[in-house]
């Protein structure tokens, strides 16, 4: 299995929009984010079961994808020259990776991951954190967009 995200500084993640823009963010882009998200209520995810991707990624599903969906699209809207994946994917999976593995592992693993994990795991989304990738391949928390609690 691979820790080589987790080594970089990412922690346990859905990615609304990768990649976005080229380290140093510029404080306009992040004032736009800003802007885009300034609505977006804070609402709750149900991750539901493990699944897999062909390539080798174990990831937690989410029972509901419609909210980050929303949230996707929104982001990518405003910013199209920034196509999620770089347009690798036309319909981006939201998930949350929590392994990678040779693919023939797959199955196992997702087996083994699955007896051990209690789910449904439900969380609140109360922010939105762009990470930045650093000179050294590192990423930091660069900015952290609260969503609207009225």
């Amino acid at each position: 299995m691979s820790v080589e995200v987790a080594s970089l500084g990412v922690p346990p993640h859905i990615t609304l929009l990768y990649p976005w823009r080229k380290s140093p963010l510029k404080v306009s882009d992040l004032n736009e984010l800003e802007h885009i998200l300034k609505n977006v209520e804070p609402f709750e995810l149900c991750f539901d079961s493990v699944a897999t991707f062909d390539s080798g990624i174990v990831y937690l599903a989410l029972r509901e994808e419609a909210e980050v969906r929303k949230l996707m699209q929104k982001i990518f809207a405003s910013f199209p020259d920034t196509p999620p994946y770089g347009g690798a994917f036309a319909n981006p999976q939201p998930h949350l990776t929590i392994a990678k593995c040779q693919p023939a592992q797959l199955c196992s693993l997702k087996t083994e991951i699955a007896w051990a994990l209690e789910l449904p795991i439900v969380c609140q989304v109360a922010n939105v954190v762009v990470m930045e990738e650093q000179s050294d391949k590192t990423w930091v928390n660069r900015h952290v967009i609260e969503l609207n609690s009225a």
